[in-house]
């Protein structure tokens, strides 16, 4: 799936990945997804912002990697 306008990039990994949120209308908006920079967008991998920060929260509690 090529990049989209309606794509807003929130993260970057300094090799071409990032972390996206889907704007666009349907089940997908407001999902975060990743692309690894070579345009390969993946199915969301939270369902939501607040879903991705209790995901990082609960990886920081337990000192283990986020994912």
């Amino acid at each position: 799936m090529p990049y989209l306008d309606l794509f807003l990039t929130i993260a970057d990994d300094h090799c071409g990945g990032y972390l996206y949120v889907d704007l666009r209308d349907g089940p997908l908006r407001g999902g975060v997804g990743y692309c690894s920079g070579e345009e390969n967008h993946y199915e969301p991998v939270w369902n939501s912002t607040a879903q991705l920060l209790e995901s990082v929260a609960d990886a920081v509690d337990a000192a283990v990697p986020c994912m």
